[in-house]
């Protein structure tokens, strides 16, 4: 996820898409049927038949396990918690994404938007360490 995103609190499409596989799990824990289809899938989802014919299905379950690192099941019981997971990127906080939130909260300010244009500048120029620094002390300095 991009800083500009994080700080934004917008989800990457990655992020989106997992969100609502999340949110569909929830809603199926909820029917006691579609929870009993939910729970045969899953078991049968190596069966040659199902993988067929549900192949996205399928998929999906190898997706939220893999980014999650857990078996389906343990989302499953929780899909809420693991979308909370997703949105506390949102909250993680080291010196890019805090002088990012301070130029957007100053944003009515001409220094602040000249040092949040500097802090976009691409790749190469951001990962310059001096000129990092430089703008975490303009800004802690408060210049405006």
């Amino acid at each position: 996820m991009s800083k500009i995103l994080q700080c934004l609190k917008v989800l990457n499409f990655e992020d989106l898409y997992l969100g609502s596989k999340l949110s569909f799990l929830n809603s199926i824990k909820n029917n006691e049927l579609s929870s009993l289809i939910f729970s045969h899938l899953c078991e049968s989802k190596n069966d040659m038949n199902i993988r067929s014919h549900s192949k996205s299905f399928v998929q999906d379950i190898r997706l939220l396990e893999k980014h999650f690192n857990q078996n389906i099941f343990a989302i499953y019981e929780s899909p809420l918690n693991f979308k909370k997971k997703l949105k506390q990127k949102f909250y993680e906080r080291n010196g890019v994404t805090d002088s990012i939130n301070t130029c957007l909260n100053h944003y009515k300010s001409k220094s602040f938007k000249f040092l949040l244009d500097g802090l976009l500048k691409p790749a190469f120029i951001r990962e310059d360490e001096e000129f990092q620094e430089l703008i975490q002390y303009l800004i802690i300095a408060g210049y405006s």
